[in-house]
């Protein structure tokens, strides 16, 4: 007898493990008459109510596919949304949705939810839909990039979520507009089969956006319309007359951040709104007619540093789109398309020419007398409009010079030579305009010597969420939003979960309402969704620490490869508790963003240098060396003698005193090995400019407490205990 209540018992756990597919199909595809029944012989087969099967089971689950199946069941599911919110109201219907239904059949009209059930307002299911938001935009992301699935399915789900996108409400996707912008990058997956429900999700977006929202993403929204306009030119045309007519007078000046709208014909009416918020749009224009050499000696328009500054912000964004655009509006094309899309017409002076005598207008008015020989430059005070125009150019080459060395595309590549080439970057006088702040030696302070390293926090989770901002894949979104979630508790921002007790280690940082503080009203609405947020952190296990060199093994093909497992591994070493924690979240999006793996790589090795971890210090000393040592050996000129003086770049040979060219033409060199040069140099220079800067400031710290001993001193430094403990990490 027990043993048939026990396989009655498992039975029934069966069942209850497909229920939500079974429910979501009773309250989608059922009649009424069929639907009450159903639900009676459930509650009947479980003994309990339908609803309290409901919660034994995964309501998150329920929820997912009933979301899904907006379209076409919109009226069906949202009764079972109303009916998930344990609200047994009636829901007589959705709000207008924004003239943006995609592709609306005819909604059933045989379902009517029971008589007892009263009003459920759509206010109510918003607030709903809202605290499960971002765990139902990953549920769409999951399903957009799973080929597993029907493509039907896959097209059905881009038209629930327009359905799901108003049933939320403008708000709630402005707050979260990084999930919303993520997911809908998926869509462009699809932009082929399904081009107008593609562009109108963007559209239904763009309107949905209050206006600080719509300005962030301004430009990476029409960047991604614009990729878009071959494929559905009628309908990219209408959502970008939101931007310039609709909304034209709501953005404002905002509308300079698209100055890289392209001049087609499908967009030229919208060309005079761009001419009139960027009129220096005007210095860089073709001219058929022979350039006037005297205009050479004039100083450079007043309106150069605007046009400078637009380019900076395009050629700086993060969206690859927007930096694309920005490259391709000095160069020249008709509206006679070739077979890379426009025949390129040459003027007697094209765009990037005009670039370029405008650069050496600039350098010519204004040129210190020092500029030949420093590699630094201050930055401006804005008092002088020349020197914001030297500090704008610097910016400029080093954005180039950067993005050149990063960027694999060899189209955009050759976007970045060309304007190189246009600047006069490979002039060394111009070189020497190098964006950098100046080595000078400092001078250190008491003050600085207790706060080094206390805005990490504030800095760490700026650049977290820009990458959360600008993700384009589920798996670097969700890494981000991952570490962002757990960061904020561990940073005890109120308001995060339950926060956590004080962790040893963090003395020295900025945290809590202080670090919330700092934020602004954007950034915290951006925020605030992770405070609930539930991301399961199986992926934060303490990793293997890889031996060195890493560089020179097998497994690492690549420079992003190398950065991502070096500060994977190399954060092993960490020992301070709460620097530790704080590394271990930030593995996620180390391993999915090289860029990041870049920025916190630096912050990594010196951590380990501070904590004083000899094996860490070890395996960090012993991967600079040894990379530094195969570039060196590269570098030899009586081992390429008889070729080109750059061919040492692609090949290697482990023995120096070898004349066999076959050793020369080794396979182990790998082209990214000058790249990683660049990165331990500029590793060891963070290193020996924070070593200066607290030397410095261990100098005055030990003449203050020197000074306090003295009986005459009157209001002398003498440090606290903590301060004490904080102050020993100097004397390194």
């Amino acid at each position: 007898m027990e043993g048939s209540e026990n396989e009655d018992r498992i039975f029934k756990i069966v069942r209850l493990c497909i229920l939500p597919d079974v429910l979501v199909y009773i309250f989608t595809n059922l009649s009424e008459e069929q639907r009450t029944n159903s639900l009676n012989f459930l509650e009947s087969f479980f003994g309990t109510s339908i609803e309290n099967v409901a919660r034994m089971n995964d309501i998150s689950r329920l929820l997912h596919h009933f979301v899904l199946n907006l379209y076409p069941h919109r009226d069906e599911a949202l009764a079972g949304l109303c009916w998930l919110n344990s609200i047994k109201l009636k829901y007589r219907g959705p709000k207008p949705l924004n003239g943006l239904l995609l592709q609306q059949q005819p909604l059933s009209t045989q379902f009517h939810t029971e008589a007892e059930l009263s009003y459920v307002s759509s206010e109510e299911l918003s607030l709903f839909l809202q605290k499960n938001l971002c765990g139902i935009l990953a549920f769409f992301d999951s399903r957009l990039i799973d080929d597993a699935y029907p493509l039907e399915e896959r097209r059905r789900c881009l038209l629930s979520l327009s359905f799901f996108m108003d049933l939320v409400g403008g708000q709630p996707v402005s707050r979260t507009r990084a999930k919303f912008v993520a997911t809908l990058k998926l869509c462009l997956r699809y932009k082929f089969v399904e081009p107008k429900s593609v562009v109108q999700l963007w559209s239904m977006f763009l309107k949905m956006l209050d206006r600080d929202s719509l300005v962030e993403l301004l430009p990476d929204i029409a960047a991604n319309l614009i990729n878009l306009l071959p494929i559905a030119p009628d309908y990219v045309k209408k959502a970008l007359g939101h931007i310039f007519i609709n909304r034209r007078d709501q953005i404002g000046s905002s509308l300079k951040q698209v100055f890289f709208l392209p001049e087609l014909s499908s967009l030229l009416e919208y060309q005079p709104v761009i001419k009139e918020a960027c009129p220096w749009l005007s210095l860089c224009v073709s001219s058929d007619a022979y350039p006037d050499p005297h205009e050479l000696e004039l100083p450079p328009p007043n309106d150069f540093v605007d046009l400078l500054t637009a380019w900076l912000g395009g050629l700086e964004h993060s969206s690859r789109n927007v930096r694309r655009y920005t490259l391709a509006s000095l160069v020249d094309a008709s509206t006679t398309k070739s077979s890379n899309g426009y025949r390129h017409h040459h003027h007697r002076c094209g765009r990037l020419m005009q670039l370029s005598r405008l650069v050496a207008r600039a350098l010519k008015v204004y040129r210190p007398t020092a500029m030949a020989s420093s590699t630094q430059e201050d930055a401006p005070d804005g008092s002088c409009p020349y020197m914001s125009i030297r500090h704008l150019l610097s910016r400029l080459i080093a954005c180039l010079l950067t993005s050149l060395t990063r960027d694999s595309d060899p189209e955009i590549r050759l976007l970045y030579s060309k304007w190189l080439g246009a600047v006069g970057a490979i002039d060394p006088s111009r070189l020497a305009l190098i964006h950098k702040t100046p080595q000078n030696v400092p001078t250190g302070s008491i003050v600085a010597a207790l706060s080094w390293g206390r805005n990490f926090t504030y800095d760490l989770i700026m650049e977290l969420a820009d990458i959360y901002m600008r993700a384009g894949s589920p798996k670097q979104l969700n890494s981000t939003a991952l570490a962002l979630q757990e960061l904020l508790r561990l940073f005890q921002i109120p308001g995060s979960a339950d926060g956590q007790d004080k962790i040893e280690g963090a003395d020295g940082l900025l945290l809590g309402k202080e670090l919330w503080s700092k934020f602004s009203a954007n950034i915290r609405d951006l925020l605030t969704p992770l405070f609930s947020s539930k991301y399961i952190v199986e992926a934060l296990n303490d990793d293997q620490a890889v031996d060195p060199p890493i560089f020179s093994r097998d497994d690492c093909p690549t420079y992003g490869h190398w950065l991502r497992v070096w500060a994977e591994s190399l954060k092993e070493y960490v020992t301070n508790p709460m620097m530790h924690k704080l590394f271990k979240y930030c593995g996620p999006v180390i391993n999915s963003d090289s860029e990041f793996a870049r920025y916190i790589l630096d912050p990594i090795a010196l951590q380990v240098i501070i904590d004083g971890n000899q094996d860490g210090t070890s395996k960090l000393q012993s991967e600079i060396t040894s990379l530094l040592e195969t570039v060196a050996d590269n570098n030899r000129s009586d081992r390429c003698t008889d070729k080109l003086p750059t061919e040492f770049l692609f090949y290697n040979d482990t023995n120096p005193a070898s004349n066999n060219s076959s050793s020369f033409l080794s396979a182990s060199w790998k082209s990214w090995y000058p790249l990683a040069a660049q990165t331990i140099f500029s590793l060891l220079d963070f290193l020996s400019s924070w070593h200066r800067s607290r030397s410095a400031d261990y100098t005055v710290v030990v003449a203050a407490v020197a000074k306090s001993s003295d009986r005459r001193s009157d209001g002398a430094f003498k440090p606290t205990e903590e301060q004490k403990g904080r102050l020993l990490q100097l004397h390194m």
